[in-house]
């Protein structure tokens, strides 16, 4: 695994039909290291924190892998943070589960729940639809575990996944498969 990418987004206003909203789902990458914390990135917008951020949604990695998937099945370009992930990383297992932890530095990241797609996600991507084809590819986020505050930088290279026991660790966490629907074969 490779981090391709620390993300950071800023408070910025986003437009569908006559629908405007506020949010800070527009991530870019950032140079340099930042600071993770138990309530996630420093400097990262959070605008509606009743449903994104605190405590069990601080951190949300992607796989550059996937961003590569969507660009051979779908005719548009894709770049690190345009899905609101704090952290690109190339070769990401495809099969993370809720409890396991990804070591990264001196950081451990835990992963807590999948994604699940909001509006403002599809509003970010310019497709009221967008959200029921990402449920379908279904992937999870991440959260720091009870552990102190430590710097990431993108030059970070120890990155390391471990599967950890938790009773939901055997479950298919996966809120769109619990519907019937799968991700790609």
């Amino acid at each position: 695994m490779r981090l391709v990418s620390i993300n950071v987004g800023r408070s910025e206003t986003l437009s569908q039909g006559n629908r405007r909203e506020t949010t800070g789902i527009c991530k870019y990458p950032r140079e340099g290291s930042v600071n993770v914390t138990y309530g996630g990135i420093s400097g990262d917008a959070i605008v509606d924190s009743k449903h994104h951020g605190g405590a069990d949604q601080a951190v949300y990695a992607y796989s550059a892998d996937d961003y590569d998937w969507w660009a051979e099945t779908t005719d548009r370009d894709y770049f690190p943070g345009l899905f609101g992930e704090n952290l690109t990383i190339r070769d990401m297992p495809s099969d993370m589960r809720i409890g396991d932890r990804l070591l990264i530095g001196a950081v451990v990241l835990e992963a807590t729940a999948p994604r699940i797609p909001c509006a403002t996600f599809s509003m970010r991507m310019e497709d009221k639809d967008w959200g029921i084809a990402f449920d379908r590819r279904d992937r999870t986020r991440f959260v720091p575990p009870q552990i102190p505050p430590e710097r990431l930088s993108r030059r970070t290279q120890t990155l390391a996944r471990s599967a950890h026991c938790s009773k939901d660790a055997g479950r298919d966490r996966s809120p769109a498969r619990e519907r019937g629907i799968g991700p790609p074969k």
